[in-house]
């Protein structure tokens, strides 16, 4: 049995999570940008959008099951099947897991369409798994109520948010950058 909460928040319990709203906004066009970047890419690759709705033999078995539990979990709801039910429905740890060495052809083939606008030079899928793996373990904090607000890169991991929106849509990330308030909330402090 859970021991009852028996003192109060603190100063630091309430300023995680402005911080964590804070980092909602941002957090979540990289989520859309990149799902839906890759499913164009992906579906330029293949000839269509339906490559979503197979998971196909090019796909790891992990990725594989998180396409068939989406499908599942959408015909339970009675939701149809289509390639914008799924790319909503596949967690971000789905696309984010395409990232992986396992898909290095893949993204020889995808990277530049994905990312225009990454500098040619570091224009890798190695670099951006790192990358893109240390946001989603800010996102997957940020979504499960963890403490973030002792971490001491938090200001570099929102601005590796701002670097892969750039890198993909630049005039996306100026968009969502002007509804970002975490900046003042994390300057704030408790």
């Amino acid at each position: 049995m859970a021991e009852k909460t028996t003192t109060a928040p603190s100063a630091g319990w309430f300023w995680n999570t402005a911080l964590s709203e804070a980092l909602y906004t941002p957090l979540q066009g990289l989520e859309v940008a990149v799902r839906n970047a890759i499913h164009r890419a992906i579906s330029d690759l293949f000839g269509g959008p339906d490559w979503i709705l197979k998971p196909g033999s090019y796909l790891r078995s992990s990725e594989q099951r998180m396409m068939t539990d989406a499908i599942d979990y959408l015909g339970l709801r009675g939701k149809p099947l289509t390639a914008g039910s799924m790319i909503s429905e596949l967690k971000f740890g789905f696309w984010t897991s395409l990232f992986d060495a396992h898909y290095d052809k893949l993204w020889h083939r995808i990277i530049k369409a994905v990312f225009p606008a990454m500098p040619k030079t570091i224009r890798t899928r190695g670099e951006l798994s790192g990358r893109i793996n240390s946001v989603r373990h800010l996102r997957n904090a940020v979504s499960h109520h963890h403490s973030i607000w002792h971490w001491r890169n938090l200001k570099e991991r929102h601005e590796e948010i701002y670097l892969l929106l750039r890198w993909m849509e630049p005039e996306f990330a100026d968009f969502i950058l002007k509804q970002d308030r975490f900046p003042s909330v994390l300057s704030g402090g408790p």
